[in-house]
């Protein structure tokens, strides 16, 4: 809840490749993406930046974590991204953020396109 009352990281869309994501750090650092179930960003840093940085839309580059079509038919929470955020006061942690529903749709298409499954 202060990550959101300080910063804003949001899925402008799905691509051929990933996401692109818009990124205002506001007063708080965007540090490295964590991996999901499904997925493993190619640049951890893809969307990293300082404090005070403009906004800015990023291309964050996606491989699958592990083909397996039982990870995609269970899946729960592979379409929700960890980021390392240091807030204005110093504290540090994880701030989550996900894909509204049409984009989760192009996330598995995506998914199963790169894991030969489609």
């Amino acid at each position: 809840q202060d990550v959101e009352a300080t910063a804003l990281i949001e899925v402008e869309d799905v691509t051929s490749e990933g996401l692109q994501v818009r990124v205002y750090p506001g007063a708080a650092a965007v540090g490295r993406l964590d991996s999901t179930i499904l997925f493993v960003p190619a640049d951890r840093d893809a969307i990293a930046a300082a404090p005070g940085s403009a906004t800015d839309l990023r291309q964050v580059v996606l491989r699958p974590n592990r083909c397996d079509a039982h990870a995609l038919g269970e899946d729960k929470q592979g379409t929700y991204f960890d980021v390392d955020v240091t807030l204005p006061d110093g504290r540090t942690g994880r701030y989550s953020f996900g894909v509204d529903p049409e984009q989760r749709g192009k996330l598995y298409r995506l998914y199963a396109r790169k894991c030969g499954l489609s």
